[in-house]
């Protein structure tokens, strides 16, 4: 990738994550862990700012970790990998730049991977 910000070759949903997911929980139970991982998700983006807000870069590394993990759990590719960087950034600015990101990555995130829970 050219650039920290280039996501253009990665999916938004990583089909050999999330069939496997999808495969082993009833659409009830998967309905529900796109729910906690919406309502989660949502709340440690919300951490994530108030880190970066508060200038704490050790702080936001966790947040993004968090991050990082529940996303790439069900296969939400570009924010997992967006997140990770954020854990890796070397000051505040890029940590910033990435996390202004990563709101319309997780609203398009969540649409393709509502619709493929009820195909």
């Amino acid at each position: 990738m050219d650039s920290p910000l280039d996501l253009t070759n990665v999916p938004d949903l990583d089909p050999d994550i999330f069939e496997p997911v999808r495969e082993v929980l009833s659409p009830q139970m998967l309905v529900e862990l796109v729910g906690v991982l919406e309502r989660t998700a949502r709340e440690t983006l919300s951490q994530l700012m108030t880190d970066l807000e508060n200038q704490s870069l050790d702080a936001a590394r966790r947040s993004a970790h968090k991050l990082k993990g529940s996303a790439g759990n069900v296969g939400l590719k570009r924010i997992s990998m967006t997140a990770a960087r954020i854990e890796g950034a070397m000051d505040l600015a890029q940590a910033q730049k990435l996390t202004a990101t990563i709101p319309d990555l997780l609203e398009k995130g969540l649409i393709v991977l509502k619709s493929k829970i009820n195909n």
